[in-house]
């Protein structure tokens, strides 16, 4: 990514202290950032470094939803890169086939 370039982040698993972080150096590098999560509340959604959440269906539970609801929010939101934590990792790398 060019210096000086932002883009639209999305990143998943809003309840981790791990994406907090990630949410808050990407905001301050001057990038919008949008957190989803299938639990309403989670510590990312409420950081100032969020702009955006999505409460989106189970990863675990409902793997085919969730990676629908996600590739909407993508596209409907314009987002340029998706940073997947935990188990959403594996749960997209699944489906991307």
């Amino acid at each position: 990514m060019a210096s000086g370039t932002s883009r639209h982040v999305l990143i998943t698993f809003a309840r981790s202290f791990l994406t907090l972080n990630l949410a808050r150096l990407m905001a301050a590098a001057g990038h919008r950032v949008t957190v989803v999560d299938s639990l309403a509340v989670g510590v990312s959604r409420y950081s100032n470094a969020v702009s955006g959440f999505h409460k989106v269906p189970p990863p675990k539970f409902a793997p085919q939803e969730y990676c629908r609801e996600l590739a909407a929010i993508v596209e409907r939101e314009k987002v340029d890169i998706v940073i997947p934590i935990h188990e959403e990792t594996d749960i997209l790398a699944m489906m991307a086939g």
